[in-house]
């Protein structure tokens, strides 16, 4: 098995390389305060919900083990709104055999972990950008559901040489008191042609290790643990990973988006 590595999370955007290969262009993590929108979104009726849709399990706590992306002012995570379902979009233009099925069992997985609940909202035809806004025209006048693309360099520059995901721009939204965020939308992007060479268990580490960055979830410092920079012949969640995504799911309810 290749050893294959991730170089860096740099400002929200994740690359993979093998570890003989150059660096790639990083993705900003845009956070919008309300001054930079015109007008917000309108209210879907699910955002008014004040009670999470799922609850991470009980039994994974622990604060150790994993690093997130960003953290609220008073040091929680910032984090999906667990009151509403993260809506998400698939574009399976260059997706492997079996990519589908492999990214349906790896939402699965991170819902389970994290009481996230994912919608998928349909096939789309878009394209990933690392300068996607928040507010799509193609998806009406809403916050963009999250898209997740299987591409090649060709629909997308980033990819290539040995660049295999990239998971950018988790969008985000502050408050107007300037209280808390809130992740909104997002892309993953694969190069499918380059995850079809990999060995299922490699190709389930990285859907699962670029999902793991979409929620939240930084680098973890711990070999063993499956969001370490380095693919080490697992494809399952560990201890730290497990522990992060739960804290992650614990995120506040924002009512009013």
């Amino acid at each position: 098995m290749a050893v294959v590595g991730i170089l860096g999370v740099c400002a929200g955007a994740v690359y993979w390389f093998t570890t003989s290969q150059k660096t790639g262009i990083a993705a900003d993590l845009h956070v919008y305060a309300p001054e930079h929108l015109s007008a917000l979104p309108p209210v879907l009726p699910e955002s008014a919900n004040t009670v999470p849709l799922g609850v991470p399990p009980a039994a994974v706590t622990g604060t150790t083990g994993f690093e997130v992306i960003d953290r609220q002012a008073d040091g929680a995570p910032v984090a999906w709104d667990p009151c509403q379902p993260i809506y998400y979009v698939v574009n399976n233009a260059r997706a492997p055999e079996g990519g589908p099925e492999l990214l349906r069992g790896a939402i699965d997985k991170v819902a389970f972990a994290t009481g996230l609940r994912f919608a998928e909202a349909g096939l789309t035809n878009e394209d990933p950008s690392t300068s996607r806004k928040f507010v799509v025209d193609q998806y009406g006048n809403r916050f963009a559901p999250v898209l997740i693309a299987w591409v090649s360099p060709n629909e997308m520059p980033e990819l290539g040489d040995d660049v295999l995901a990239l998971t950018g721009t988790r969008q985000a939204y502050t408050d107007p008191a300037g209280s808390a965020t809130v992740f909104v939308s997002g892309f993953v992007a694969f190069d499918g042609p380059a995850v079809a060479e990999l060995t299922a268990a490699d190709r389930e580490a990285v859907v699962l290790h670029e999902l793991g960055h979409l929620v939240g979830l930084d680098h973890a410092e711990e070999e063993s643990e499956l969001m370490y920079p380095e693919l080490r012949g697992t494809a399952a969640l560990q201890d730290g990973d497990l522990a992060g995504l739960a804290a992650l799911g614990r995120g506040r309810c924002f009512p009013n988006l």
